[in-house]
């Protein structure tokens, strides 16, 4: 027999060879050699000299039953083979397993089983005989299917081939390979029964122990591992490592820093170690603060474990990833949201690539993001909180995490419930998978620091790093001023028209997208070119949101080298709070949160090329417009009003947002987070258990998102070309709606389905302005 004799996996061309079994056992086990390597503590988290070793062994044997004549057909073109190739596999076990002096046997059997399929799909195909009902043992029925061809191939195989892959130290501890055809094809109902039993046996084991239990780890990292060596190996791909993420010289190359231009807490994050809050101003640079974290805690540790980079919104992760990016590379960054092709091959194609090459690039690039080979990940918290809920390849998640270097920015932008259960989750990966974090914000009031420190403290001590005195005073640059109108105030628009006629970049931030409407429409009524009214808000599709935010950035971008010729005037909701590096002139704003409204703030005067630039509050809180607490806005009026005509020293940050969650607000959030985050324990986590998902739980995950999508009518014959002719494209033309909004369009006999399913409402949508769910769709007003 020749090594290529028996395929692994189809080959892609009729007229070219499969990938052989010994090439693709190779590869996967070269992969689990370099998971060893990346995360070789797990074997001491779960508290089990021997898990590498029956790792190894366990992908030995993992894809031996593709021996079988009928699965070799199948690879060449021919009929479903309909036998589990892994139940087949532990007909060999004992080949190598009889004596079994370390207990190996019921760990290697549940690695080779559970490799594809849930315990629970195993037992209810391959049940045992039931002499009450007469039924014959389905195995039994399974292998009088088996030529003795099998047997010969797979034993042949096993000797002459796989065997020499296994590193020497393990080889030489194995009995010696000495057994017969018609012995393992005698015995194969017994080893194949004796490995579901004892795959059985573990599940059950495990179902009656805490799940964080070391046991619990154990399978959970079994499976983890071969998953993600076998997916990547399948995938062609290997675990790579970024050198910049475990030495802060390397990470300062690559950002192109001098230690000396650092400011003090990036210096200090630096030199921190172990999971850390860190609180500075907007624009003083706290993602290379955050980078050069991860690269200090990457020095100490033994493995080169990857780093994610968590952000809450798909408008920022994709600006961080083009971002690092540049510094780091395509290959070595992974973008993580439900939009990321997407994303990805908008870019590709903004940049010149033709379709072809951009969404070749676009497909590898969310391949290696979801085989979780890259070292660098930029993702939504629900990426992470994916494993929790028992979704599909939860256990491979949660091995990918073990001892990784988690970074959450822009944690204001989570509410109550949502952030207890990112505490709750950051809680366990912590203290039981070794991960550090490192928080960071703008703004961080007390009843947040302490919740975090509450989350933290179980793993070891939590640090604090603020921006020093200095920095403070170098970010002194918004006059804050308070107008007592509303913000569509005829006062106000007319200070707006005079601050753009003037020349000046403004922002405008509105509280609902029908009010940005409002307020552009009437603006640009009123402006003369060539001054420019953009609308910016969460209810554009991809498309159109990417390419305002890409001439934004090109125009009033840090970075942008194309001084505006005219002034912009940007109308936006919140959405612009997050991640767009955006240096305006002046801002005005609705009423918000102070959280928010510090944030906006830092979308004015980024780069203090100016002393100081106004910011322009109006305290009406407009009717109708539930987006935030009535108290919460209230209580932050209050502060600002107390602050009018000063300059905002950052320093005060957090003593302004302590007079705000001071009394019943503070009181009333941290009742909401820590419910959140109890509830997340018991109803989530406390049910964590691998070789097994929860469909119950992927129920409630999907809960987590409050909303639809739909294709507003105006772009359905682009869509319809675009499925044709570039369908890659295709979904960056839907645009988000709540609940509310598609039930009420339901109601009005608005929305219908296209035969791909999609949704098609009647409502009106235009580049300048987006989606009007109030407004129906008219084609001869187009």
């Amino acid at each position: 027999m020749t090594p290529d004799a028996i395929w692994a996996k189809s080959a892609e061309k009729d007229d070219e060879q499969g990938e052989s079994l010994l090439d693709h056992t190779a590869r996967v086990l070269r992969n689990v050699e370099r998971l060893r390597l990346r995360c070789s503590q797990v074997a001491d988290l779960c508290r089990m000299p021997r898990f590498w070793e029956r790792v190894t062994l366990a992908v030995l044997f993992h894809d031996l039953g593709k021996c079988a004549v009928g699965f070799q057909k199948m690879l060449r073109n021919g009929p479903r083979f309909p036998i589990r190739h892994e139940v087949l596999s532990c007909a060999f076990l004992p080949c190598l397993l009889s004596q079994d002096a370390y207990g190996d046997f019921v760990w290697i059997a549940t690695g080779v089983l559970g490799h594809h399929k849930d315990w629970v799909t195993l037992q209810e195909q391959y049940p045992r005989a039931d002499p009450y009902m007469n039924l014959p043992d389905a195995l039994e029925l399974v292998l009088r299917e088996i030529e003795v061809t099998f047997y010969n191939c797979g034993i042949e195989y096993l000797a002459s081939f796989l065997l020499p892959l296994l590193p020497p130290h393990l080889k030489n501890s194995l009995p010696n390979f000495a057994i017969t055809v018609e012995e393992v094809q005698r015995g194969a109902h017994a080893a194949i029964r004796r490995s579901l039993d004892a795959y059985t046996g573990l599940v059950q084991q495990l179902a009656g122990q805490n799940f964080a239990a070391p046991q619990v780890l154990a399978g959970q990292f079994l499976r983890g591992v071969i998953v993600l060596a076998d997916h990547a190996g399948s995938a062609f791909l290997d675990f790579s490592c970024l050198p910049a993420l475990c030495s802060c010289p390397n990470m300062l190359a690559a950002i192109h820093r001098e230690p000396g231009q650092l400011y003090a807490h990036q210096t200090q994050a630096s030199q921190t170690l172990g999971s850390t809050l860190l609180q500075a101003p907007t624009g003083s640079g706290k993602t290379e603060a955050a980078l050069l974290w991860a690269a200090r805690n990457g020095e100490e540790l033994p493995g080169q474990p990857p780093v994610f980079y968590v952000l809450p919104y798909q408008a920022s992760l994709n600006a961080m990833r083009s971002r690092f990016v540049k510094h780091f590379g395509d290959r070595i960054v992974a973008l993580q949201h439900s939009r990321a092709l997407q994303a990805i091959y908008q870019q590709l194609r903004d940049k010149n690539h033709a379709p072809g090459d951009a969404a070749r690039i676009a497909k590898l690039e969310v391949a290696i993001g979801r085989l979780h080979v890259s070292p660098l990940r930029v993702l939504s918290p629900y990426q992470l909180l994916r494993g929790a809920f028992q979704l599909p390849g939860h256990e491979a998640l949660f091995t990918d995490c073990a001892f990784g270097r988690l970074i959450f920015d822009e944690m204001h932008a989570y509410e109550p419930a949502r952030f207890g259960q990112i505490l709750a989750l950051v809680e366990h990966l912590s203290e039981h998978l070794g991960v550090q974090v490192l928080a960071m914000s703008a703004t961080m009031p007390a009843v947040m620091r302490q919740a975090w420190e509450n989350a933290l403290s179980s793993a070891g001590k939590v640090d604090t790093i603020s921006a020093d005195e200095a920095t403070f005073s170098r970010f002194r640059r918004h006059r804050l001023r308070i107008r007592n109108q509303d913000l569509t105030s005829e006062q106000v628009v007319r200070e707006i028209q005079c601050a753009a006629e003037r020349g000046l970049p403004v922002l405008v931030v509105a509280t609902t997208v029908k009010r940005a409407q409002t307020l552009a429409d009437r603006l640009a009524r009123r402006l003369p070119p060539p001054c420019k009214v953009v609308v910016l808000h969460g209810k554009f599709c991809p498309r159109d949101r990417f390419r305002k935010e890409s001439d934004l950035l090109n125009s009033l971008g840090i970075e942008s080298r194309n001084k505006p010729t005219h002034a912009t005037v940007l109308v936006a909701t919140q959405v612009v709070e997050v991640s767009l590096n955006l240096d305006f002139d002046v801002l005005f704003s609705d009423p918000a949160p102070l959280e928010a409204l510090l944030q906006r703030f830092g979308r004015v005067n980024r780069i203090r090329r100016e002393a100081e630039r106004d910011v322009i509050i109006c305290t009406s809180i407009p009717d109708g417009c539930p987006v935030y607490e009535i108290a919460l806005v209230e209580a932050s009026i209050d502060v600002v009003r107390s602050n009018e005509g000063a300059l905002i020293d950052e320093s005060s940050v957090s003593s302004m947002l302590d007079a705000i969650y001071s009394g019943e607000i503070g009181s009333d959030w941290t009742g909401e987070v820590e419910q959140a985050r109890k509830d997340f324990r018991q109803r989530v986590l406390a049910s964590l258990r691998p070789f097994h998902s929860d469909s119950s739980l992927q129920q409630l995950f999907e809960e987590q998102f409050e909303g639809e999508e739909v294709l507003p009518e105006p772009l359905l014959a682009e869509y319809e070309s675009q499925c044709k002719d570039d369908p890659m494209l295709a979904p960056l033309l839907l645009v988000p709606v709540t609940q509310r909004q598609l039930m009420r369009l339901h109601r009005e006999n608005r929305v219908y389905k296209l035969r791909d399913s999609t949704l098609v409402a009647r409502v009106a949508y235009s580049y300048e302005r987006g989606l009007d769910p109030e407004l129906a769709y008219m084609a001869d007003n187009i």
